[in-house]
């Protein structure tokens, strides 16, 4: 659940560098979309976040940001498609964080992309 503060006026968050969509994936298959298109912005790894995640035995990848989203939390794998370079890919989520002090209110996921092929039986 969201929790709600006032939002900073240095904590704005745009979402203009791509459509992030959580999907389910079966074995090799990408069966089915778990979400509507959501826009998300690209945010830089932190030097605490990337060496707290080697330390777990996690690749970052990305960390993006999103609007809030209902239910996100229980999706673990996503599909990205970048505005700006068209480039598509798979990942694994890590971590959710909520920033409930931003306008909007948002929520930053930790990225891990996977490398395996997936046959998409999506319709």
């Amino acid at each position: 659940m969201l929790t709600t503060y006032k939002p900073s006026k240095n904590n704005r968050q745009l979402f203009n560098d791509g459509i992030l969509t959580g999907i389910r994936i079966d074995g090799p298959k990408i069966t089915e979309n778990l979400t509507r298109p959501i826009p998300y912005g690209n945010k830089v790894i932190g030097e605490s976040r990337f060496y707290h995640a080697m330390g777990e035995k996690v690749q970052l990848s990305k960390v993006v940001v999103i609007p809030w989203e209902q239910g996100m939390m229980d999706i673990g794998k996503v599909e990205l498609q970048d505005f700006k370079d068209g480039a598509h890919g798979i990942f694994k989520v890590v971590q959710f964080q909520e920033v409930p002090d931003s306008a909007p209110p948002a929520m930053q996921l930790s990225l891990e992309k996977l490398t395996t092929h997936y046959d998409d039986l999506r319709k």
